[in-house]
């Protein structure tokens, strides 16, 4: 079991965030014209989840896992915090969650998932749970945020640059991705959200 799935469950309701100003159920339009929702993750697209999780994992290029996970292990790594769903028409395009990155006296310190699903990518859905994500976290309680495994290969290194991360560090040769014959560098990015006013 991972430091991640070892910290303690901790749920997020709709009140949480309301006082914060963060409204859901809540509509947005993407850059692409598309309108999608954006709400908690519902217990109907845990399916849509899992095959999503689970494709990322095939595709071998963008997070660190090499074996497929069933329904029990993604509901206890992806859905145990605060997880959310970005849907066009009805159809999961997008999902990430917001949990603790570290145990005990650094679960202050968030950490984020994200998946775009393929067919709805290069439309704006990774920079609107982006931006999701840098107000649902302090409204959470969590004064800074830090992505451990940015690869130099993700196309999200340029995305978490242009909404203020900062990196914070490289390490060197963390990934064997498929479809490079090198081991790729990973970064791991920083947001701190001491002084922003939420």
């Amino acid at each position: 079991m991972s430091v991640y799935e070892a910290c303690a469950i901790v749920g997020v309701d709709r009140a949480d965030l309301q006082k914060h100003g963060i409204t859901l159920p809540c509509e947005a339009v993407l850059s692409s014209g598309d309108k999608v929702v954006v709400d908690l993750f519902p217990d109907g697209l845990v399916d849509a989840g899992l095959d999503a999780f689970n494709a990322m994992i095939d595709e071998g290029n963008a997070w660190p896992f090499e074996d497929r996970y069933d329904e029990a292990r993604f509901r206890s790594y992806f859905l145990s915090h605060a997880a959310f769903a970005v849907t066009l028409q009805g159809q999961l395009a997008g999902l990430f969650y917001i949990k603790p990155n570290f145990p005990g006296r650094c679960s202050h310190v968030a950490n984020g998932g994200f998946i775009t699903l393929p067919t709805f990518r290069r439309r704006g859905i990774a920079r609107l749970m982006g931006q999701l994500f840098l107000r649902a976290a302090p409204a959470l309680g969590y004064k800074v945020a830090c992505f451990n495994l940015v690869f130099d290969t993700n196309p999200s290194l340029s995305l978490w640059l242009s909404l203020g991360f900062q990196k914070a560090g490289v390490i060197p040769g963390a990934g064997r991705l498929k479809g490079s014959e090198e081991l790729v560098d990973a970064h791991i990015m920083t947001y701190d959200f001491r002084g922003t006013g939420v």
